[in-house]
């Protein structure tokens, strides 16, 4: 007997499982086979962390407008272990509204604003409890920002979950290396501009953070009345969470004029 019929006979009866299985996954859930666009019906198969989660096509979802402690942070499992009480609270599918700009992200999670079959919102329902903070980032999650703001602010000024102990405001030296989310008050060092960025330099010149304002919203910094090319030497007060590269300044990003406030 030829060797490569050996071998097709050989894999041939788990081909032919793999098939049925696929068709009868496709017929029981023709969700699964539609592109991950627009609004879509789903189930919770198993939560990962407090803002990922599969649903029952084995797609992994991640929560637009809110970022949650890692897991390796105890944080981490609260809110996690929160986001499973919350979606078994309420029977029936959630919904999923799915960035049609950006549908995916470099890890391949689908990027979706979630709701219950209540009508309530994943990631509102996270800042209202004290489990998450804001993550604006377009194009999608961020036109509830100023909204979500809101929200975050009032469980932080009520001590709820993550915020039960005041979030401390650091200089840049004094900034601990293992917070993701931080509360800085510095004096602006430099103001860079590129074409696609304003930078401005917070901290000395070993040790600082650039906080990067993008072009498509410096026509809200220019509506507040705010010059950020005239901004050096300013005391800037900032809070959000630090992106760290190894090689890289820390970053940070804003896009509204409400989430600093300035001091000479």
């Amino acid at each position: 007997m030829n060797s490569t019929f050996k071998i097709v006979l050989r894999f041939l009866p788990p081909l032919l499982i793999a098939t049925a299985w696929a068709a009868d996954r496709a017929e029981v859930l023709p969700h699964c086979a539609l592109q991950p666009v627009g609004e879509r019906q789903v189930a919770v198969h198993r939560v990962i962390d407090g803002d990922t989660f599969v649903d029952d096509c084995g797609r992994h979802i991640r929560v637009l407008r809110i970022d949650t402690p890692e897991m390796d942070d105890p944080r981490g499992l609260t809110a996690a272990a929160w986001v499973r009480d919350w979606f078994r609270d309420v029977t029936g599918p959630v919904t999923l509204d799915i960035c049609d700009e950006e549908p995916t992200d470099k890890y391949d999670r689908v990027l979706a604003d979630v709701r219950r079959s209540d009508g309530a919102n994943l990631a509102e329902s996270l800042l209202a409890a004290g489990q998450a903070w804001t993550l604006a980032i377009p194009p999608c999650g961020i036109e509830h920002a100023i909204h979500d703001w809101s929200i975050m602010r009032a469980a932080q000024e009520s001590a709820t979950g993550i915020w039960s102990a005041a979030l401390p405001v650091h200089s840049i030296r004094e900034l601990p290396t293992d917070q993701p989310y931080v509360r800085i008050r510095d004096q602006i060092r430099e103001v860079r501009k590129s074409r696609r960025n304003i930078t401005l330099v917070i901290g000395g010149r070993r040790q600082n953070i650039h906080v990067l304002v993008p072009r498509r919203s410096w026509p809200r910094f220019e509506n507040a009345g705010i010059d950020l090319t005239s901004l050096r030497r300013r005391t800037l007060e900032i809070e959000g969470k630090v992106h760290r590269r190894p090689g890289a300044p820390a970053r940070m990003y804003l896009d509204f004029p409400e989430f600093i406030e300035l001091s000479d």
